[in-house]
C-alpha cells in the first residue's frame, strides 16, 4: 500500500483561499478549460482526474456578470434616489456624472474569493500499483472527499 503524506513535511488535503477581482475571473476560466500558458507542471495523463467547480453550474460566469452589472445599477439608482429625496441637487449632479461603481468597497485583497481545495496524490492512492490507481476504494474516497469539501 501507498504511504500516508509525511505529515511532518506536507499536508494530505490542503484548503486555500485567493483573493480574486473581477477582472481575475478570465484568467480563471483559461486555467478550469486547461487552456493557455503554464499548464506544464500539470500530468496531462491525469486531467480526466480533475473536477473543477463542484459547486455552481456551468454558467456560473455569465451569472456572476450579470449580478456584478444588476449590483452596480441597483447601487447607483438607489443612491440618486436618495439624493434626491434629500433636495441635495448639487450632490445628485455630481453623483450622477461619476456613474455606476463598482458595488464593494475597494481593497487590496479584491472582493472575490476562489476557493482552492487540493489533496496529495498519495492520500487517494490505495495500492502501489498505477495499474490499479482507478479502483472503488479510491473513487469512494474521492467521492467522500468530494461530499466533504462542499458541505
Amino acid at each position: 500500500m501507498a504511504q500516508p503524506a509525511n505529515s511532518e513535511r506536507q499536508f494530505p488535503i490542503v484548503l486555500r483561499f485567493k483573493p480574486m477581482f473581477p477582472h481575475d475571473i478570465a484568467g480563471y476560466a483559461l486555467h478550469e478549460e486547461r487552456k493557455g500558458r503554464g499548464s506544464k507542471h500539470c500530468e496531462s495523463g491525469m486531467a480526466m482526474a480533475n473536477r473543477l467547480n463542484l459547486i455552481g453550474e456551468p454558467d456560473w460566469r455569465e451569472r456572476f456578470n450579470e449580478r456584478y452589472e444588476l449590483a452596480r445599477l441597483s447601487n447607483f439608482a438607489e443612491e440618486l434616489e436618495a439624493l434626491e429625496a434629500l433636495g441635495r441637487k448639487k450632490d445628485w449632479a455630481d453623483r450622477a456624472d461619476g456613474g455606476p461603481q463598482d458595488p464593494w468597497k475597494a481593497s487590496k485583497q479584491g472582493p472575490l474569493r476562489e476557493v482552492i481545495i487540493t489533496a496529495n496524490k498519495e492520500w487517494f492512492n490505495a495500492f502501489d500499483d498505477p495499474s490499479l490507481l482507478i479502483n472503488a476504494a479510491r473513487s469512494a474516497r474521492e467521492d467522500a472527499f468530494v461530499e466533504t469539501s462542499i458541505a
